[in-house]
Protein backbone atom coordinates (compact mmCIF):
# COMPACT_ATOMS: atom_id res chain seq x y z
CA UNK A 1 0.00 0.00 0.00
CA UNK A 2 1.48 3.50 -0.98
CA UNK A 3 2.09 6.03 1.62
CA UNK A 4 -0.49 8.17 -0.23
CA UNK A 5 -3.18 5.80 -0.39
CA UNK A 6 -2.35 5.07 3.98
CA UNK A 7 -2.79 8.94 4.39
CA UNK A 8 -5.96 9.14 2.92
CA UNK A 9 -7.46 6.00 4.23
CA UNK A 10 -6.09 7.86 7.83
CA UNK A 11 -7.82 10.89 6.48
CA UNK A 12 -11.39 9.13 6.22
CA UNK A 13 -10.92 7.56 9.09
CA UNK A 14 -10.89 10.66 11.09
CA UNK A 15 -13.63 12.17 9.56
CA UNK A 16 -15.43 9.10 10.07
CA UNK A 17 -14.80 9.14 13.83
CA UNK A 18 -15.99 13.34 13.88
CA UNK A 19 -18.70 12.41 11.88
CA UNK A 20 -20.19 9.58 14.27
CA UNK A 21 -19.12 11.56 16.92
CA UNK A 22 -21.09 14.35 16.36
CA UNK A 23 -23.81 11.89 15.26
CA UNK A 24 -23.89 10.35 18.74
CA UNK A 25 -23.41 13.59 20.71
CA UNK A 26 -26.90 15.06 18.73
CA UNK A 27 -28.91 11.95 19.35
CA UNK A 28 -27.76 11.46 23.07
CA UNK A 29 -29.29 12.55 26.42
CA UNK A 30 -28.22 15.60 27.46
CA UNK A 31 -26.65 13.88 31.16
CA UNK A 32 -24.86 11.15 28.99
CA UNK A 33 -22.45 13.70 27.67
CA UNK A 34 -19.46 14.53 30.34
CA UNK A 35 -16.14 17.33 29.80
CA UNK A 36 -13.87 14.63 30.55
CA UNK A 37 -15.12 12.21 27.91
CA UNK A 38 -15.42 15.28 25.42
CA UNK A 39 -12.12 16.48 26.34
CA UNK A 40 -10.18 12.49 25.73
CA UNK A 41 -12.10 12.66 22.14
CA UNK A 42 -11.01 16.26 21.43
CA UNK A 43 -7.50 15.54 22.13
CA UNK A 44 -7.65 12.13 20.52
CA UNK A 45 -8.65 13.96 16.98
CA UNK A 46 -6.19 16.61 17.17
CA UNK A 47 -3.38 14.16 17.73
CA UNK A 48 -4.94 12.12 14.41
CA UNK A 49 -5.48 15.12 12.75
CA UNK A 50 -1.85 16.54 13.37
CA UNK A 51 -0.19 13.04 12.73
CA UNK A 52 -2.07 12.65 9.42
CA UNK A 53 -1.11 16.47 8.32
CA UNK A 54 2.62 15.68 9.59
CA UNK A 55 2.51 12.57 7.76
CA UNK A 56 1.27 14.24 4.38
CA UNK A 57 3.77 17.02 4.53
CA UNK A 58 6.41 14.00 5.07
CA UNK A 59 5.12 12.21 1.74
CA UNK A 60 4.81 15.42 -0.72
CA UNK A 61 8.58 16.57 0.58
CA UNK A 62 9.70 12.72 -0.31
CA UNK A 63 11.41 12.61 3.06
CA UNK A 64 10.62 9.32 5.71
CA UNK A 65 8.19 9.58 8.24
CA UNK A 66 9.70 9.27 11.02
CA UNK A 67 14.14 9.76 11.10
CA UNK A 68 15.95 8.96 14.50
CA UNK A 69 14.82 12.20 15.51
CA UNK A 70 11.48 11.68 15.52
CA UNK A 71 12.15 8.78 17.19
CA UNK A 72 14.00 10.36 20.11
CA UNK A 73 11.43 12.88 20.84
CA UNK A 74 8.99 10.15 21.07
CA UNK A 75 10.74 8.19 23.47
CA UNK A 76 11.72 11.13 25.53
CA UNK A 77 8.30 12.64 25.27
CA UNK A 78 6.79 8.96 26.65
CA UNK A 79 9.18 8.82 29.31
CA UNK A 80 7.86 12.18 30.79
CA UNK A 81 4.62 11.21 30.15
CA UNK A 82 5.49 8.47 32.41
CA UNK A 83 6.82 10.03 34.98
CA UNK A 84 3.77 12.20 34.85
CA UNK A 85 1.24 9.59 35.11
CA UNK A 86 2.89 8.13 38.43
CA UNK A 87 2.68 11.55 40.11
CA UNK A 88 -0.75 12.26 38.80
CA UNK A 89 -2.08 8.83 39.82
CA UNK A 90 -0.18 9.61 43.87
CA UNK A 91 -1.60 13.15 43.49
CA UNK A 92 -5.36 12.18 42.68
CA UNK A 93 -5.03 9.26 45.58
CA UNK A 94 -4.06 11.48 47.83
CA UNK A 95 -6.32 14.60 47.29
CA UNK A 96 -9.51 12.68 45.95
CA UNK A 97 -11.59 13.91 48.39
CA UNK A 98 -10.16 17.74 47.51
CA UNK A 99 -10.84 17.32 44.01
CA UNK A 100 -14.20 15.77 44.55
CA UNK A 101 -15.35 19.21 46.05
CA UNK A 102 -13.90 21.17 43.43
CA UNK A 103 -15.54 19.57 40.63
CA UNK A 104 -18.85 19.70 42.50
CA UNK A 105 -18.68 15.52 42.97
CA UNK A 106 -20.08 13.90 46.21
CA UNK A 107 -17.43 11.35 45.63
CA UNK A 108 -15.22 10.77 42.68
CA UNK A 109 -15.92 7.17 40.92
CA UNK A 110 -13.48 5.08 38.85
CA UNK A 111 -14.41 6.49 35.47
CA UNK A 112 -13.71 10.09 36.35
CA UNK A 113 -10.35 9.34 37.82
CA UNK A 114 -9.76 6.79 34.84
CA UNK A 115 -10.97 9.92 33.01
CA UNK A 116 -8.76 12.57 34.22
CA UNK A 117 -5.93 10.51 34.11
CA UNK A 118 -6.18 9.60 30.37
CA UNK A 119 -6.81 13.46 29.35
CA UNK A 120 -3.75 15.06 31.37
CA UNK A 121 -1.36 12.38 29.96
CA UNK A 122 -2.70 12.71 26.50
CA UNK A 123 -2.40 16.66 26.81
CA UNK A 124 0.99 16.23 28.75
CA UNK A 125 2.24 13.84 25.96
CA UNK A 126 0.97 16.25 23.22
CA UNK A 127 3.04 19.23 25.60
CA UNK A 128 6.11 17.72 25.72
CA UNK A 129 6.54 16.51 22.17
CA UNK A 130 5.68 19.95 21.07
CA UNK A 131 8.23 21.19 23.50
CA UNK A 132 10.87 18.99 22.43
CA UNK A 133 10.26 19.58 19.15
CA UNK A 134 11.00 22.99 19.27
CA UNK A 135 13.44 22.80 21.66
CA UNK A 136 15.23 20.47 19.32
CA UNK A 137 18.15 19.09 21.51
CA UNK A 138 16.73 15.78 22.92
CA UNK A 139 20.41 14.05 23.62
Amino acid sequence: MSDKLKNYLGFGIVVAVIVSVLLWFSFAESNLISLPFFGILATIIIIAIWALKRKMDSVKSGVPVEDELSKKLMHKAGYYVFLASIYVTLFIGVFEENIAEFFGFPMLEVHHVTAMIVLFLAISFMASYFYLSIKGNVE
